[in-house]
């Protein structure tokens, strides 16, 4: 049989190994994998539904808000290396991907840039970074762009805040190439006609 060292109940949630140096012992036990309700393989079902529907290898791909990396780590191994980028509020999910998910699965010399980022109106604010200065991708005119934004997961949580809307649609503006797409889930972020206004092309 195999058993803990020192013959602990493995029931015990103090009988756990001490995590490794710089990794956060919640993360280590995947808790981060139950932290949004729901299931954390969902982001690689997001993914296969990407790939089918032909995502190409090439493009350049901003999940947001992208939490512990449930499609970012199916992402980043699919597109060429310094093609995805993720940005993320919550402190615990942030560093969940970046310090855990990425070095587990070996995705680092794929290159993704991953920022902790959040809206100015919020609690957490990124002190008036743009999404685009919070990535570090330059000055407009030499500016990386994205071919797609997955925002699945950007919007319902700010269901009563549409000057929070606005700021996040425009930093997709920001970043998003000719022809780029932004993915949302659900509903529209804002009524039809104001993001038509916008110069957001609805379909």
């Amino acid at each position: 049989s195999v058993g803990l060292p020192g013959n602990k109940n493995p029931c015990d949630p103090n009988s756990f190994l001490t995590p490794p140096p710089g990794q956060h012992p919640l993360h280590v036990r995947e808790v981060h994998h139950f932290a949004l309700g729901r299931p954390w393989m969902l982001g690689r079902e997001l993914f296969e539904l990407l790939r089918k529907e032909g995502l190409p290898s090439s493009h350049k791909v901003l999940d947001y808000p992208c939490g512990a990396l449930s499609l970012g780590i199916w992402m980043i191994r699919h597109l060429s290396p310094g093609g995805c980028f993720g940005l993320e509020a919550d402190e615990f999910l942030y560093r969940a991907g970046v310090d855990y998910e990425i070095p587990l699965h070996d995705l680092s010399g794929q290159r993704p840039t991953v920022r902790q980022w959040s809206p100015s109106g919020e609690a957490a604010g990124s002190g008036g970074l743009t999404m685009a200065e919070a990535l570090g991708l330059g000055v407009p005119s030499t500016r990386v762009r994205v071919d797609l934004v997955v925002a699945f997961w950007a919007f319902h949580w700010i269901e009563d805040r549409p000057e929070t809307k606005r700021e996040i649609l425009a930093g997709f503006a920001e970043l998003l190439a000719p022809g780029g797409m932004v993915l949302v889930a659900v509903k529209l972020p804002l009524p039809e006609p104001e993001l038509v206004q916008a110069g957001w092309n609805v379909r």
